[in-house]
């Protein structure tokens, strides 16, 4: 900085940048710790259903290895040929300026796809005990895969507004903090010579 920018309209303009950047950087805080917040919500739920969801995918193993031995592969595959192809929804969702996907079956998919064409005569609780869990299942991974996806935009968005409040912080303040302080000194030296030749000449004057 050389000393002829050195000016008081210079250090009201720095500290101006100063004090705008610094509430800048208090919003930008508040806004990290509004994120912290939701996202440890989420992420609660988030490990709440993924509990739930590996315990229902015990369930549905172990029913799925009595069906096996008491009604043979055909039973699976009579049930496979019979799973139609699935129809997913998907929403652009945007919370606190995160954007997400939100993930949905057909309002009466799961239900439809879950129906067996067969006599229930002739069908065993242990299928019927799959069919149910099988739904549950699916209702649940499309709530848990959408939690991961929101997850992971608060996660984004977290990193974005710490990277700014670092830059803020460590870069930009310190660099006008010094700016600032270098003019603080050159006003002041200015001061003190201007000060030192007003004496100087008033003394002259004395003297005649």
């Amino acid at each position: 900085m050389s000393q002829s920018s050195a000016t008081r309209d210079r250090l009201l303009e720095v500290s101006s940048r100063i004090k705008d950047i610094a509430f800048g950087k208090g919003l930008l805080e508040k806004k990290r710790d509004a994120f912290i917040r939701a996202m440890e919500g989420e992420k609660k739920l988030f490990y709440e259903l993924q509990d739930q969801y590996r315990k229902l995918c015990s369930s549905i193993a172990a029913v799925y290895g009595l069906i096996r031995v008491y009604e043979g592969s055909h039973t699976i595959d009579l049930l496979r040929l019979q799973h139609p192809l699935l129809s997913l929804r998907l929403f652009r969702e945007s919370l606190m300026g995160c954007r997400y996907t939100r993930f949905e079956s057909e309002p009466s998919e799961i239900e439809h796809r879950f129906r067996l064409d067969m006599d229930p005569a002739l069908s065993s609780l242990y299928i019927e005990e799959l069919l149910f869990l099988l739904e549950q299942a699916e209702s649940m991974l499309w709530r848990y895969i959408t939690l991961r996806s929101k997850i992971q935009a608060f996660e984004r968005e977290l990193r974005k507004t710490n990277l700014k409040i670092n830059t803020l912080e460590h870069s930009l303040l310190p660099s006008l903090s010094e700016e600032k302080k270098k003019i603080l000194e050159v006003l002041s030296e200015r001061e003190r010579q201007e000060r030192y030749t007003i004496k100087k000449l008033t003394g002259k004057k004395k003297r005649r």
